[in-house]
């Protein structure tokens, strides 16, 4: 039996019922849970989510989406790639981030679970050098700037720049 997992503006979700897409949920299927582990802890990693962000089609501010026809085209890590051991891996910190939220997209900086995830993927998965997640490193410095990127964050959090400043002459009253 093979899990569920679907691409939506969302990052790539998982259940344990079979499950079918439409035009909005594409569905990817692989042929063990191994590879669907691998596959659904990337997509929801950094790298995964820049993916997406990437190829989706951003018709709206903050959101975007792989439709039926993009995904033949959708670039993805393979994992045929890994070895039985990354993937031995990967289903064990899949099984360990399961219950773990995760943040929205717009909020990745500042997202502990997902800072954890990465480590996961790069260093305990594909084994990449620890300087890509160190403070200074290459994916701190991403997830900074997709944070702060008006086609992901969209309206959300935005700063009001309309408050007008208290004045400091003694004869003007402030404005309320």
């Amino acid at each position: 039996m093979t899990l569920g997992i679907t691409l939506s503006p969302l990052p790539p979700g998982y259940t344990t019922q079979r499950s079918i897409g439409g035009r909005a949920w594409p569905s990817v299927i692989f042929h063990t849970v191994e590879y669907e582990k691998a596959f659904l802890l990337w997509a929801n990693s950094t790298l995964g989510l820049l993916c997406h962000w990437w190829q989706a089609s951003k018709q709206h501010s903050g959101r975007g989406s792989i439709t039926l026809t993009a995904l033949p085209r959708f670039v993805v890590y393979d994992f045929r790639q890994l070895t039985k051991d990354q993937l031995k891996t990967a289903a064990a910190k899949f099984d360990e981030f399961l219950e773990r939220p995760l943040r929205p997209f717009n909020e990745i900086a500042k997202d502990t679970n997902r800072h954890e995830l990465d480590r996961t993927v790069l260093i305990d998965i594909f084994q990449m050098d620890k300087s890509f997640i160190d403070e200074d490193g290459a994916i701190p410095l991403l997830r900074r700037k997709l944070a702060h990127e008006p086609s992901i964050k969209g309206s959300k959090g935005a700063v009001r720049t309309s408050k007008r400043k208290r004045s400091t002459n003694s004869e003007t009253a402030p404005i309320a």
